[in-house]
């Protein structure tokens, strides 16, 4: 019992001479909060756009391409899924919000863009382009134009590699 009360006593004194205030309990939900949304704003022009509020699952803001007039910000929502906010850069706005993974589109035109959530293809307007067959451990790992028709999906399972050619209806 006198060990527990001097290491209390010990941990008091401690903290009263750090010189930095402790922070009352009821401050530390406000502080968290502030910690988590520095790292989930998208900035452009000096405007600050906080991702949560286009998908409450995103918990990092990962990066930002430009593709033409376009900004894509990619947040991080969880190992198999990302958020891809679509950003005019004229209108400064966001015109379209995305959740999947491996968006890739053609050239510097991000009407082309294609993406894939779990086992399926979608092009950017949303329209399902394909559905893979995958087994248990497989998962849609690389998206990529091979001509203005043409995708090369990249499949990733336990014991390799394998590609698949899909023909899109986009031109």
């Amino acid at each position: 019992m006198k060990k527990l009360l001097f290491l209390l006593l010990f941990c008091l004194l401690l903290c009263a001479c750090s010189g930095e205030p402790v922070p009352p309990a009821s401050d530390a939900p406000e502080r968290m909060a502030e910690e988590i949304s520095a790292g989930v704003v998208f900035s452009y022009n000096g405007k600050e756009y906080d991702l949560r509020e286009r998908e409450i699952n995103v918990n990092a803001l990962t990066g930002a391409t430009q593709v033409g007039n376009f900004l894509v910000a990619e947040g991080h929502i969880n190992p198999k899924n990302a958020y891809y906010g679509i950003f005019d850069t004229e209108k400064e706005a966001f015109v379209k919000d995305i959740i999947g993974t491996n968006l890739t589109w053609r050239d510097d035109d991000i009407s082309t863009a294609v993406y894939s959530f779990w086992s399926e293809i979608y092009d950017y307007d949303g329209n399902l382009l394909g559905n893979l067959e995958l087994a248990d451990d497989e998962y849609i790992c690389g998206l990529a134009w091979t001509d203005s028709r043409s995708l090369s999906v990249e499949i990733y399972s336990e014991t390799g590699k394998r590609t698949v050619a899909l023909e899109a209806p986009l031109s």
